[in-house]
């Protein structure tokens, strides 16, 4: 609708009368982070650093059956957490010590407190991110060759009859690969421009036209065994 249009059609029978006033402004838009509601944490966060993002610090706030599911990553230390909901805030503890989380809705930030780790600051700004989140499960080993990158993991064949299906990522980034599995040994081959210093195998079966199935999560320096979401 044009100014002229705008103006002239509130008016109506009251142009007869007397002049009339022009419509106020619309409000300005809401911030991302105003309120205080679970909506306002629901979503991806990623570590920044004034215009630089690093995405190994990073959460996944999920709302389900009334409370809180928290998947955090960072570095090589993954968790999967269930909190109570309270507002914009969460709390709950992770491997015995504190784990907190309050937005900051003046600067639309989400400040992490994990334990004795410094307090960390993340933004909203991974939306349609492809990331992974699980915990891992088993070790995997990195082999490289040239520009070709080599990572396998050792764990459960997929069940008789299902078909064997894995997603690679290097450097927290999903990459294309071409997969093998022979009994429990799963390997996947990527070429790479450069040496990756994380590498992670997520493995799957898939079993006639039923969604994939989970498996287990083969990364790099992993030691102790986690849960699969």
């Amino acid at each position: 609708m044009d100014l002229t249009s705008r103006l002239l059609a509130p008016c109506g029978l009251a142009l007869l009368l007397a002049a009339c006033a022009e419509e106020p402004p619309p409000p300005p838009p809401a911030p991302p982070c105003a309120g205080a509601g679970v909506e306002q944490l629901v979503g991806d966060w990623v570590a920044t650093d004034g215009a630089k993002v690093d995405s190994t610090t990073r959460l996944r706030i999920v709302h389900a059956d009334q409370a809180l599911s928290l998947y955090w990553v960072r570095g090589a230390a993954r968790a999967s957490l269930t909190a109570p909901i309270s507002g914009a805030a969460f709390a709950t503890t992770h491997q015995g010590a504190a784990f907190t989380g309050q937005i900051h809705p003046e600067r639309c930030v989400l400040v992490v407190k994990d334990g004795a780790e410094a307090p960390v600051e993340l933004s909203p700004s991974l939306k349609g991110a492809l990331l992974p989140w699980a915990p891992c499960t088993e070790a995997a080993t990195l082999q490289l060759d040239g520009d070709g990158a080599l990572v396998t993991a050792t764990a459960e064949a997929p069940p008789e009859g299902c078909v064997a299906d894995a997603t690679l990522y290097l450097d927290d980034r999903r990459v294309e690969g071409a997969l093998s599995v022979e009994g429990p040994s799963w390997s996947m081959v990527a070429t790479v421009a450069k040496a990756p210093v994380h590498a992670e195998l997520h493995r799957a079966s898939r079993c006639g036209e039923a969604p994939p199935t989970t498996l287990g999560v083969a990364c790099l320096g992993h030691s102790t065994p986690g849960s699969v979401h």
